[in-house]
């Protein structure tokens, strides 16, 4: 089964139980929670009228918020850009990536050259999604943050061969590198793990 159907369908069945969880903040956020995060943001970004394949970057620590909000690309319209932890090489490789919107911390505006990107449109805060920078009008989109219901959360299925994720490495032997992932190859990792987390077997490509 394709990432997206399988991501759909662990929501739909566990609902109301914990799957994420922060070791340092203790935060639960349970299957209603995370269907939540994902419609609102792609209803948020359908309202920024972003162009189906349009590259989200996120420039962001790791821990809960990543998670999310890269739940909510994979499973939208657009393609995820991970960057690399050092704010500097992130910033290298956002501009590489050719992303229209960037994810970050507020505290790190000032590090960005707005100017050395070429179609970025909008930058916004990972901390509260305001908009911190953008280089096109926009609507204002009032945002709801209350729980939908069940039957309103659905993924659009995928093309197993689509573009799903850009990913740069470290570069520590040579320049950043972009490495193109498919949804084929998210879901065969997903189930490269079945000997250390219990999947169910049920999910095949």
């Amino acid at each position: 089964m394709l990432y997206t159907q399988y991501v759909e369908d662990v929501l739909q069945n566990h609902w109301n139980d914990v799957l994420i969880e922060s070791y340092s903040t203790k935060i639960q956020i349970t299957g209603e929670n995370i269907a939540s995060y994902i419609t609102t943001e792609i209803d948020f970004w359908q309202s920024l009228n972003l162009d189906n394949g349009s590259k989200i970057a996120m420039c962001i620590p790791s821990g809960i918020n990543w998670v999310k909000l890269f739940l909510a690309i994979s499973c939208s319209e657009y393609i995820a850009v991970a960057l690399p932890g050092d704010i500097c090489s992130a910033i290298t490789a956002a501009e590489h990536s050719d992303c229209e919107v960037l994810y970050m911390q507020a505290s790190d505006l000032a590090l960005i050259d707005i100017f050395q990107f070429k179609n970025l449109k909008y930058i916004i805060s990972i901390e509260d999604d305001q908009i911190l920078y953008s280089s096109c009008t926009y609507d204002t989109y009032s945002k709801s943050h209350q729980l939908i219901d069940r039957t309103r959360f659905c993924v659009t299925p995928k093309i197993p061969d689509d573009l799903a994720l850009l990913i740069y490495t470290s570069g520590s032997s040579t320049h950043l590198k972009g490495v193109m992932l498919t949804y084929r190859n998210i879901s065969s990792c997903l189930l490269a793990n079945y000997a250390r987390f219990p999947y169910n077997k049920r999910y095949n490509l």
